[in-house]
């Protein structure tokens, strides 16, 4: 049972046509309790399939999409894919899986799917909507069991299985299909809780049956209790579409999970109605979650590559489907892929701003591949992209892109990124990014990003930090000033702490933030963001805005980077006065646990405390301080960082590099001398020639 606090925060961001729609299915949800839901065995499947269920009747539905190559094809792929692909696969016979904190973590003989084996804690079965998942004492962290039930890993198992046409493979995915749906009846468990879950599982199983499609040993008890599966999970998410507030990935999740199920089991009798209805969210929804210019508007990077593959996969099945999608659609999915590709490094190296939570709309290819190479690969061999330039035309090749799209890919290429762009200057005014990709003689790399850009979407902000202002700068594909990350999205103190101002690139008000933090996934009052200059100026950037907090403080940062000297002159004004009393009196206040991390990780006064500006360096780095001069060092760069109007120190700071992953990194802390006042800060980059 979610607590009362829980509902009013919830409220607090609901419009007023919201609350309404949220009795009416709270009410539905109430009543359903009473309903006796079908297993997916008891169902008849003549009830909804037209014809039978066969192996060989399943063979005939599709052939364009998703890829299957054959083995003459397969042969042009890169043997480093197929090596990866097989190791992965032996580890997931042993039911051994690395995602978050785990690496090879075995799960057992038998996969208990309602177990958070980070915490041993067991979820038991009961009716889907009465289970507090959120509970982390009773339950674990629900992340960790929703993320093997995603299914994911058998898309690895059946590409191991046309990799080798060992029978292992396939048989691992037809027996934990069974086992997961055996175990996880309809409206049971928390696996029936969140439709994103939901969309993201059907996806996971229409993939790797089409994969494995062609194995001998399938059944027509297997292919019948599948089928009425795929049917339930489409009636879930026909049935909880996400809305309003929490109208954000969630939706496109679900309509992209809906769309390309509906799409592929055509014999489904409710298939049109399903597809048709994922559509027209899906069509709505690129519109409004993302701006023209190709940003995302819920300010979260890692999401943004979420969002295009999950828009992606549903329009490459409508092409093969004789259902095309607009021509609309396909151009905001190509200034997202040209916005993905500017933001990130030669190396792939992407600045993590925002939340992420390592979530991906199909595993094709191993964890640790950069997203961005397959976007910008897929951007230059998609017909609807061909007009793409590229900010970096790399000529290697990734297997992610070869089985989205092999058609018009080379293979078997694997050559090291050596061709480098001009030097480009790139304003995305409506998502609020400003991003200099600057090249020299020497072919040196250097990245600098500038958020002036809103907090983040829906009314929740529930995935952007507080970070407005900040920067993020890499050389060379190696990133120096970086965003701490996230860590978690449990309602624990790292939550709070990963996504406050304090831990940004930015100046901070001490145990303050720009936006009224309400709990873990809502943000109350929001801060407003001014750009007053954006301008490239022969070799010569300046970027000047200013962010006014919801207490009232105002920030204005401007940077003047003059390339002949690769020196960015960056220039603090800010006025406020800042008291831990007020903190806790005027505003509303955050629950128990971000109280709990202002006890034990600020100093509370009652007097002024003059705001700190910080610089965090890449846990890689190991900064050196000299008075007012931080430097940091290696054998293509130096970077100096110099601040006469502060008191300067080093701090230690805790980095997130993925989810559930933790490491101690250092950064650069000036400290202010008064509520109101002006301090520059001097970054020095210094390039060594190769």
């Amino acid at each position: 049972m979610k607590s009362l606090r829980w509902y009013i925060q919830r409220l607090s961001a609901m419009s007023p046509m919201e609350i309404p729609y949220r009795l009416r299915h709270a009410l539905t949800d109430k009543l359903g309790r009473y309903k006796k839901w079908q297993t997916a065995e008891e169902m008849i499947l003549e009830d909804v399939w037209s014809g039978n269920g066969t192996p060989e009747e399943l063979r005939k539905l599709l052939s364009g999409f998703p890829f299957s190559p054959d083995m003459e094809t397969l042969k042009t792929f890169s043997e480093r894919w197929k090596t990866q692909c097989l190791e992965e696969a032996e580890h997931l016979l042993k039911h051994e899986f690395t995602f978050f904190a785990f690496e090879n973590f075995p799960f057992g003989k038998i996969i208990d799917w309602n177990c958070d084996y980070s915490t041993g804690k067991t979820i038991p079965q009961g009716y889907a909507p009465d289970i507090d998942y959120r509970n982390l004492q009773k339950v674990g962290d629900v992340k960790y069991l929703w993320e093997p039930a995603r299914l994911q890993h058998l898309v690895r198992l059946a590409q191991a299985w046309r990799y080798s046409q060992d029978e292992r493979f396939a048989s691992e995915v037809v027996s934990q299909v069974s086992d997961f749906i055996h175990k996880n009846p309809f409206m049971k468990t928390v696996h029936w809780t969140s439709g994103i879950e939901v969309g993201l599982r059907l996806i996971s199983l229409t993939w790797a049956f089409h994969l494995i499609r062609d194995y001998p040993k399938l059944s027509d008890v297997f292919c019948s209790l599948l089928i009425r599966s795929v049917e339930q999970h489409l009636a879930f998410i026909d049935r909880h579409y996400s809305a309003h507030s929490s109208a954000n990935n969630h939706l496109v999740a679900e309509a992209s999970g809906a769309y390309f199920a509906a799409a592929y089991w055509k014999n489904l009798k409710k298939s049109k109605y399903y597809q048709q209805r994922a559509k027209k969210r899906l069509t709505a929804e690129i519109v409004k979650q993302v701006f023209d210019d190709g940003v995302s508007k819920e300010q979260a990077f890692g999401y943004s590559f979420f969002v295009w593959d999950l828009w992606l996969i549903p329009a490459l099945l409508g092409e093969a489907e004789n259902d095309p999608f607009p021509s609309f659609y396909w151009e905001r999915l190509q200034r997202m892929g040209m916005f993905l590709d500017t933001i990130s490094d030669r190396a792939g190296n992407t600045p993590q701003v925002g939340d992420e939570d390592d979530g991906y709309a199909v595993i094709l290819a191993p964890r640790n591949e950069k997203p961005v190479t397959a976007v910008r690969n897929l951007l230059k061999v998609i017909p609807f992209f061909t007009n793409t330039e590229n900010t970096f035309q790399q000529d290697t090749s990734d297997e992610k892109t070869a089985w989205l799209y092999p058609s018009n890919f080379k293979f078997p290429v694997e050559t090291p990124l050596v061709k480098y762009p001009k030097n480009q200057f790139f304003s995305f005014s409506e998502g609020g990014y400003h991003v200099l990709k600057y090249y020299t003689q020497d072919d040196h790399e250097i990245l600098f990003v500038f958020d002036a850009g809103s907090l983040g979407y829906p009314s929740t902000a529930v995935h952007g930090h507080a970070d407005a202002l900040s920067l993020w700068l890499h050389i060379n594909g190696n990133p120096i000033l970086v965003d701490p990350g996230t860590f978690s999205y449990q309602d624990i103190p790292d939550r709070y702490y990963f996504r406050a101002t304090s831990q940004h690139n930015t100046l901070s008000f001490e145990n303050q933030n720009q936006a009224e933090y309400i709990n873990r996934f809502i943000w109350g009052k929001k801060p407003k963001l001014r750009v007053f200059q954006s301008e490239w100026q022969s070799r010569h950037i300046v970027l000047d805005a200013e962010v006014t907090w919801f207490t009232g403080q105002r920030h204005r940062r401007r940077v003047d980077c003059d390339l002949n000297s690769l020196c960015f002159t960056i220039t603090d004004q800010w006025h406020g006065d800042v008291y831990s009393s007020c903190f806790m009196k005027k505003h509303k206040r955050p629950n128990e646990n971000a109280v709990l991390y202002h006890a034990t990780h600020c100093i509370h006064t009652d007097y002024d405390i003059p705001p700190v500006i910080r610089y965090h360096f890449s846990p890689e780095l190991s900064p050196s301080l000299t008075e007012s001069c931080c430097m940091v060092s290696c054998s293509e760069f130096n970077v100096q960082l110099t601040n006469f109007d502060c008191e300067c120190r080093l701090e230690s700071y805790r980095h997130s590099p993925s989810c559930y992953r933790i490491e101690d990194g250092q950064r650069f802390a000036c400290q202010t001398h008064n509520s109101l006042g002006e301090a520059k800060t001097v970054l020095q980059i210094t390039l060594f020639r190769p």
